[in-house]
């Protein structure tokens, strides 16, 4: 039976409600009104009642920036990408949700943060990965830490704009990089990464997958890179125009044999990505990143490849991610047809 006790503080009044049943640990919370207290005893009990209780009380105890420190030491850290997932964890501790028990979170709460982020002027891609870090520590404490009735308040989560596998209504960052502005971005570069620019521009492959590149990864005679490990766990082959061989060519032809560790580039990840923002800042180029070299490359090999010939180039699992590279009109299809028409005249044999 549920026990409530009245307590004055300072400046307000505090319910403490503590139920005790055998064969059950000691429920205990703190609430500002009694009727709220007597609301959550009757569906503590309830839930003793039909056998279907599972104790919150870990749940109730741990913060959320607690909890994302602990996430951080034993799933971040081991991750590929763990730089940019500890970015993304430290903008969550600064949050006032931070300071909230990880049972009190509900799906509300996470709405109104993902609203305000997007008032904020944050992508939907940015949106939807700050919230998968968060889906993933619930299901993650809930599966390791002993925090089995913890619910995760990001699944019935919808943001509108947004789709949690990046479906239909998923577009990302759309900005390209103009010939005019490669040629002004090109007058502050040195030439390793000039190199790197242009592979980006001619392969689409993703920043880290380019840095990490070794002597081993290059193929010329069949024209591709081979990548053993990517972003999404599968390894993947990537096609060279004229323009990725000679790059790789003529970055191969500088590496001194002697000592050699078979690393293409000098530079790391964070490096390029600093040097190429201070770049792009010293040309006058307005909102453009590295990242944006992938999607610039991406729509001009949608003019030469089919959507799943793309996708699997880029190393993407789900065709809608690719497909807003494609948007071709009704005249478009239309030549296409008549095209394909024609060529199938010429290749039939005459009787």
């Amino acid at each position: 039976m549920a026990s409530f006790y009245k307590r004055n503080l300072s400046d307000s009044t505090v319910w403490e409600v503590k139920i005790r049943r055998k064969g059950y640990p000691v429920q205990m919370r703190s609430f500002d009104k009694r009727e709220d207290g007597e609301k959550w005893a009757r569906e503590i009990e309830s839930s003793m009642d039909r056998g279907v209780f599972k104790s919150t009380k870990e749940g109730e105890k741990t913060t959320l920036k607690e909890a994302l420190d602990r996430y951080l030491e034993e799933v971040s850290k081991h991750k590929k990408g763990h730089r940019r997932e500890r970015s993304r964890i430290e903008k969550w501790k600064a949050h006032s949700l931070s300071s909230r028990y990880l049972a009190s979170i509900g799906p509300k709460d996470i709405a109104d943060y993902a609203s305000e982020r997007k008032s904020e002027g944050f992508s939907m891609r940015t949106i939807h990965l700050e919230l998968a870090i968060i889906s993933h520590l619930y299901n993650y404490a809930a599966a390791k830490w002993g925090m089995r009735a913890l619910e995760n308040p990001v699944a019935p989560t919808r943001v509108k704009g947004t789709d949690p596998h990046r479906g239909q209504n998923y577009r990302g960052r759309e900005r390209t990089l103009s010939l005019s502005e490669k040629e002004k971005l090109f007058e502050h570069l040195n030439e390793e990464m000039k190199q790197i620019v242009t592979l980006a521009l001619e392969t689409g492959m993703r920043r880290g997958e380019l840095i990490s590149l070794t002597i081993s990864n290059v193929d010329l005679t069949k024209k591709i890179v081979k990548l053993d490990e990517t972003k999404n766990g599968d390894s993947r082959e990537v096609p060279l125009s004229p323009a990725a061989v000679d790059t790789l060519k003529a970055v191969l032809g500088n590496k001194k044999i002697v000592g050699f560790d078979g690393k293409l580039w000098t530079m790391g990840p964070d490096r390029v990505t600093s040097v190429f923002a201070n770049a792009a800042k010293e040309a006058g180029l307005k909102d453009i990143r590295f990242h944006d070299l992938r999607h610039t490359a991406a729509t001009k090999l949608a003019g030469i490849y089919q959507a799943h010939e793309l996708a699997k180039i880029l190393g993407h699992k789900v065709l809608n991610m690719v497909m807003r590279y494609y948007n071709p009109t009704g005249e478009d299809l239309g030549k296409k047809m008549w095209e394909s028409s024609t060529n199938h005249k010429t290749s039939t044999p005459e009787k």
